[in-house]
């Protein structure tokens, strides 16, 4: 009985994620922007590994239906679950790099935004080979995301669409500098 009660869990979670993933890909994908970069691999595996644990913890609830099948029913389970973790701790560490949109207003990630206006600087880093975007979040606080120019070049930052410039500098220089002020 624990067995079903835990698939039926991972079951719903797996939903929600899925659904949650699939609206704001979709949100995303409908905004109008003048560039729009999709890593379509990453996003693949990605939904691919939660439809498997998806399948797995519909079989698990199956399985645990016959009663002599309780050690497969848990294996099952412990599979889809760290399938379901996998994906969730990408999706919290590198969920930016996913969807990437420029228009004239702001940078688009997959659920956030990024207002031009709060944009104090764009560096390529020539050390680190990652392009990072400095921003001011509220009055006071400065944060940052980088992105690996291996995904990413930093000429998709175009300073039409922006009116900032990509500077070419160390970023580590600045946030040391950032960090004195």
């Amino acid at each position: 009985m624990q067995y079903l009660l835990m698939n039926i869990v991972l079951l719903l979670l797996n939903i929600i994620i899925l659904g949650s993933l699939g609206y704001y890909f979709w949100s995303f994908y409908k905004l109008s922007s003048r560039a729009k970069k999709v890593n379509y691999l990453v996003f693949g595996i990605l939904i691919t590994t939660l439809s498997i644990s998806l399948i797995l913890s519909i079989v698990g609830i199956i399985l645990n239906r016959i009663d002599n099948v309780n050690k497969t029913a848990l294996y099952v389970w412990v599979v889809s679950q760290i399938m379901t973790i996998i994906c969730i701790v990408f999706l919290f560490l590198f969920s930016q790099s996913l969807c990437i949109g420029l228009n004239d207003k702001a940078i688009l990630l997959l659920g956030e935004q990024i207002n031009n206006k709060d944009i104090i600087k764009i560096i390529n880093d020539t050390n680190s080979l990652k392009v990072f975007v400095f921003y001011k979040q509220g009055k006071r606080t400065t944060k940052c995301i980088k992105f690996s120019t291996k995904i990413l070049k930093p000429s998709f930052f175009d300073e039409k669409i922006l009116g900032i410039k990509v500077e070419d500098e160390d970023a580590k220089l600045y946030i040391k500098n950032l960090n004195k002020k």
